[in-house]
């Protein structure tokens, strides 16, 4: 069976025996105790009025229907294979299930499976409802060109050379007619290409440079390598020699030939359904982050075709993300504590965004002062506590060539009592301890970082106690 987790995110997974899961493992020696017999039946008791209760948990469908649905999608499968892939067959056919954690499973508008084509099996994954048939193809081609038409579109062309990239994705973002979340991942590290795409970018794969300008490359590593030497090693020298770049000059042109069908493709946002991008980008502190509210989001939607879901952006004072509908801004800035000499590099302020029914909304914002946070003498060093648990923000500290402060490192002593939220309770260690060491920030500063030399976060509760 297909299952859809709340992830959204399409796969194929084993399908769990609940059995299993609820069995239940008695000791012998217990198993005829009046008490705990009593105790057995109240609870399966419980748990059935639990499920006649829950109408809607597990499945909200028939056997019957899910067995339509995946004929149906096979004959639309087979019936695509037969215009698009001659000679090819549908192997399996399965509905794609959104399953709610806790909660009611649906049956979607898709149906995936596998299909034999030339000796080979592949995954396919067809709609029912559109008629439009997907399959797995790598896509690095695909992030590579999503990538360009993004810094276009986002204004960021100016400064793409200093910007630095972690995990960047594209992929096809795969609508629905609403019982599932849209998916946007295939099985494995392809991605989910429209069919007719994925088959053109396969054939430019395939092909290969002119013959002439590969017998021309032939002939030319050939001869090099045979004046090299004179007897047959020196022939299969230049033969090997022959091949690596007739391979080398196949592949550069297959991609080349790949990218211009992307680039028309990616570029075309109203003959092409919406392509979700995300990622991580460290931009230039010149790029002015706070811009991009979720209006922006939405009109880059519309108009370009792109849905930017779970991309931050971020510099080193400013950063914004984008995840389920929301856009998160937070804004970081330096501020001097003048005892103990240290700056204080703080969480300023901050806004969540969400789209919803009522369209945009500020779904939280929330600003922050240096008064709140308290760092006062103690007997060993310094406390910092905020006097105020609604006024909590993060911070770290920084200490410049000079500072008294830098004249030692120090341990840390936590009270994660300090910390808490009325009401709430610990659970674990109420203390931790911390040796800290100054590590250089490369601007004539350091800032006190854990045992691993990353910059440790503060929140209060700590005492910073000099080590030497």
């Amino acid at each position: 069976m297909i299952k859809r987790y709340s992830s959204g995110v399409l796969a194929m997974k084993n399908h769990l025996n609940l059995k299993n899961h609820l069995s239940l493992k008695i000791h012998p020696s217990l198993k005829n105790h009046p008490s705990l017999k009593t105790l057995l039946f109240t609870l399966l008791a419980g748990l059935s009025a639990l499920c006649l209760l829950s109408a809607c948990h597990g499945p909200q469908y028939k056997d019957e229907e899910k067995a339509e649905l995946e004929k149906q999608g096979e004959d639309l499968i087979q019936a695509w294979l037969d215009g698009h892939m001659q000679g090819s067959k549908v192997l399996t056919a399965e509905a794609d299930i959104n399953m709610v954690p806790s909660g009611p499973h649906y049956l979607t508008d898709y149906v995936a499976g596998t299909l034999e084509s030339g000796g080979k099996t592949r995954d396919y994954l067809v709609n029912t409802k559109t008629k439009d048939v997907y399959l797995i193809h790598d896509g690095e081609l695909l992030t590579e060109v999503c990538l360009d038409y993004a810094f276009e579109k986002l204004g960021l062309e100016s400064v793409r050379d200093n910007c630095r990239f972690y995990d960047v994705t594209a992929s096809m973002w795969l609508p629905d007619s609403g019982n599932s979340f849209q998916g946007t991942e295939g099985p494995g590290a392809g991605t989910w290409l429209p069919g007719e795409l994925a088959l053109s970018l396969e054939n430019a794969a395939a092909a290969d440079a002119t013959d002439q300008a590969l017998k021309d490359v032939t002939d030319g590593a050939g001869n090099q390598a045979g004046n090299n030497g004179e007897d047959e090693a020196g022939d299969k020298a230049g033969d090997d020699a022959a091949n690596e770049v007739k391979d080398q000059i196949a592949n550069e042109a297959g991609n080349a030939a790949q990218i211009e069908i992307l680039e028309s493709f990616v570029c075309s946002p109203k003959e092409r359904g919406l392509i979700a991008f995300g990622g991580s980008i460290v931009v230039p502190e010149e790029v002015d982050l706070e811009q991009y509210h979720m209006a922006y989001w939405l009109k880059q939607q519309e108009e370009n075709g792109i849905v930017y879901q779970n991309l931050d952006l971020s510099d080193k004072f400013e950063s914004i993300s984008t995840y389920n509908s929301r856009a998160s801004y937070n804004r970081r800035c330096f501020r001097k504590i003048e005892d103990p000499d240290i700056r204080i590099f703080m969480d300023e302020a901050y806004w969540v965004e969400k789209n919803g029914k009522d369209g945009i909304v500020i779904d939280e914002q929330k600003e922050y002062n240096l008064s709140d946070l308290s760092f006062e003498k103690t007997e060993n060093g310094y406390l910092v506590t905020f006097p105020d648990y609604e006024h909590i923000f993060g911070f770290a500290i920084y200490a410049d060539e000079g500072s008294e402060f830098l004249k030692h490192e120090y341990h840390s002593h936590e009270d994660r009592e300090a910390y808490l939220s009325p009401g709430s309770k610990i659970s674990g260690d109420k203390y931790f301890e911390y040796d800290l060491y100054w590590k250089e920030a490369g601007d004539g500063s350091y800032f006190l970082a854990d045992e691993d030399g990353y910059r440790k976060n503060f929140y209060g509760g700590e005492e910073l106690i000099p080590r030497d």
